[in-house]
């Protein structure tokens, strides 16, 4: 049997317990075993050296993870050296946390950076608003691009949303599921490519594609005339359509009142 800690140089003992030399292991020497009475170390480092090889096993033999368990397990063969592996993790840790800081830094001044270019674009996110809207960006290019169309026809020439100004108009009508949705005037020289609609017009049918299986828009093409012969033409359609059905389509409640 082997002696008590105390009787190993340790110094008195805690208890009277320990005078008795089977009386150690809360007195059951068949069930607890410690021979040197300092078996905690152990246990530690052996729970240590297990969590060692489990990383390695998951995350493959590095120079930090290698050191850990080279130090446990000197810290098992060596008494009063314990935890030696997770002091290299801890500094492991450390380096971590000054590279994650480092990086915080970085991110913080990028973030200052964008702010201050967004501060001066505002033309670019209004365009790229516009594209979200319309539903693609190249019909956000085009229109920035008819933006500057009376300049390109003469100085002096009105606005197309002048009633006076001549365009080429037409009035559309979109059906949904077979019913009329909406009556409205497009201006038939600006269309989308991919659609080969008035931008106006490709814009509302997407929209309303999102909601109903179908969607199918008809346009009557009423040649050059000024903005405000179109807007007659137009509630005139909704007009002679109200008088017929005695109904406003959804899509112009808002805006139409009837005669």
């Amino acid at each position: 049997m082997a002696q008590q800690a105390w009787a190993q140089g340790g110094g008195a003992p805690a208890t009277l317990q320990e005078l008795n030399r089977y009386a150690y292991a809360q007195n059951a020497p068949p069930r607890c075993t410690d021979p040197t009475g300092h078996w905690i170390e152990r246990a530690v480092d052996s729970a240590c050296i297990a969590y060692d090889s489990w990383d390695i096993a998951r995350n493959g033999l590095t120079w930090d993870t290698g050191l850990a368990l080279a130090a446990d397990v000197g810290g098992l063969l060596l008494p009063g050296l314990t935890g030696l592996g997770m002091a290299v993790r801890g500094g492991r840790a450390a380096k971590a946390a000054v590279e994650a800081a480092s990086l915080g830094d970085e991110m913080v001044d990028a973030g200052q950076a964008v702010a201050k270019a967004a501060g001066h674009a505002d033309d670019v996110a209004d365009a790229a608003r516009a594209a979200a809207q319309g539903g693609e960006a190249a019909d956000a290019a085009r229109a920035a691009t008819q933006g500057g169309e009376a300049a390109v026809h003469g100085a002096g020439q009105p606005h197309k949303n002048a009633n006076h100004a001549v365009s080429h108009f037409g009035i559309y009508e979109i059906k949904v599921n077979g019913e009329t949705y909406k009556f409205g005037k497009a201006d038939l020289d600006r269309v989308t490519q991919s659609s080969g609609l008035p931008t106006r017009l490709h814009q509302q049918v997407r929209r309303l594609s999102k909601t109903y299986d179908d969607v199918r828009p008809e346009i009557v093409d009423l040649g050059y005339i000024t903005t405000q012969q179109a807007k007659q033409a137009e509630r005139a359609a909704l007009q002679r359509y109200y008088e017929t059905t005695r109904r406003i389509p959804p899509g112009n409640q808002k805006s139409f009142r009837p005669d």
